[in-house]
């Protein structure tokens, strides 16, 4: 078995229990924070991603290098050299052997899953590429949208208070759902289906929602997130996680995009937006972000709903200090 082949089989071996295990982690950190603001939330399920595809790689390192690198920088901040003791005695004691016996794949069975995982990887990467190449076809094959004096001024006065401009509207018949899409230069694409039934207030909603994204750059974090879990696609709490990232992230949305608003407008909006969207569920697997990206509506209404509160500075070191020791004991640990 080759090094290469050793090295993937660790980081497969190591990621399918602390996948897991830090998912465990993230889930009470994420309902710890929960009372500060859907931000820390939020950050919280992306360090798990972060973790989760990192941990297992750095598990593969020798403990014996880590030891090592770790004495000699401790000894070269904080300590002088030791000098060794004089006088210093060695014990050899002979006595009868003991084989080591334990539980070992045969050779080409290792090979073979070395080799299925990296094809699982690759046919991850090949799906991932088809969605970006199936993105540029629909930006590439789509309308500009004609406005009307009052949405016209909607859109601009939204870009105004959002802070960002350069924004192209355009429509597409091959989505269902509005989308944001776009790195250097960002678009907002409507369902061609969907802008004859929009009133203006539920316009404004649809703008405002995919500004905020746009004003978070949401659709470069998701492609990065995309990245970053390609090696463990295949695990299945990997979906949790995302599942968990795309939910507060909207919330943070409807969150900036309520204060111009309302918050009883907007989710009223919100209603009315998934009623003429019900027919279809929306479109999943692309890397354009939506207003309904998250299938949790109701959480998202609630949170509206809820009256913020600030938190208190102690507690809220407190909250933030002890998951992040509980993060790193857990990393530690692993």
């Amino acid at each position: 078995m080759t090094h290469a082949e050793s090295w993937i089989l660790s980081y497969l071996v190591n990621a399918l229990w602390q996948v897991p295990l830090l998912c465990a982690v993230g889930w009470l950190a994420a309902r710890a924070l929960r009372p500060l603001s859907i931000t820390a939330e939020h950050r919280a399920w992306v360090t798990v991603l972060a973790l989760q595809t990192l941990l297992p790689a750095l598990s593969t390192i020798p403990v014996e290098w880590l030891r090592t690198v770790l004495s000699r920088t401790v000894l070269l901040w904080f300590a002088r050299p030791v000098q060794p003791a004089p006088g210093g005695n060695v014990f050899v004691v002979l006595g009868p052997g003991a084989a080591v016996s334990g539980f070992h794949l045969p050779a080409p069975l290792l090979t073979i899953t070395a080799g299925a995982y990296a094809a699982i990887t690759g046919y991850f990467l090949a799906h991932f590429v088809m969605r970006c190449m199936r993105l540029a076809s629909i930006r590439r094959h789509s309308t500009k949208l004609a406005l009307s004096p009052s949405q016209q001024e909607c859109f601009a006065r939204s870009q105004h208070d959002f802070e960002v401009e350069n924004i192209s509207l355009c429509t597409t018949e091959a989505l269902r759902v509005p989308v944001t899409l776009g790195l250097t230069r960002s678009l907002i694409l409507l369902p061609a289906s969907l802008v004859p039934a929009l009133s203006d207030a539920d316009f404004r909603t649809v703008i405002e929602h995919e500004l905020a994204h746009i004003r978070r750059r949401d659709f470069a974090r998701n492609l990065i997130y995309e990245l970053l879990s390609l090696p463990i696609s295949y695990h299945p709490m990997l979906h949790l996680t995302r599942e968990r990232i795309t939910e507060t992230r909207e919330m943070i949305c409807d969150q900036l995009a309520a204060e111009h608003a309302g918050p009883i407008e907007y989710g009223r909006s919100l209603l009315r937006l998934a009623s003429l969207l019900v027919k279809g569920p929306p479109v999943r697997g692309l890397h354009a972000i939506g207003i309904f990206d998250s299938n949790t509506l109701e959480r998202r209404l609630m949170r509206l709903k809820q009256n913020r509160t600030t938190t208190q500075g102690a507690l809220r070191f407190a909250l933030i200090t002890a998951c992040a020791l509980l993060t790193l004991a857990t990393c530690a640990w692993a």
